[in-house]
């Protein structure tokens, strides 16, 4: 049983994490107006920051919360509003 308000789609769009004034090269899995599911191409072996923002060019940058982590694959919840990200998966849809 999922435990999500909104049901993610499926995409394949690179995109990148900014925290700790790095960037790292990642890639997302799915998507809803919630949050995303994202592979990130870097091992690391600390924890991740709670925040961080991702980086969806050309759709803009997105403050996020990390709300799980399991090996090279990492769950997000938006910070924007449901309506901001309704027009960002509708640009990503027709892109």
């Amino acid at each position: 049983m999922q435990r999500r308000k909104h049901a993610r789609k499926p995409v394949s769009f690179a995109s990148e994490m900014i925290f700790d004034k790095k960037k790292v090269p990642c890639h997302i899995k799915n998507i809803s107006v919630g949050g995303a599911q994202l592979k990130i191409e870097e091992e690391r072996e600390n924890e991740y920051p709670r925040t961080a923002v991702l980086d969806i060019t050309p759709f803009g940058r997105f403050t996020v919360t990390i709300v799980w982590r399991s090996g090279e694959h990492l769950g997000v919840k938006f910070h924007d509003g449901l309506d901001k990200m309704a027009e960002v998966l509708i640009a990503m849809a027709v892109y």
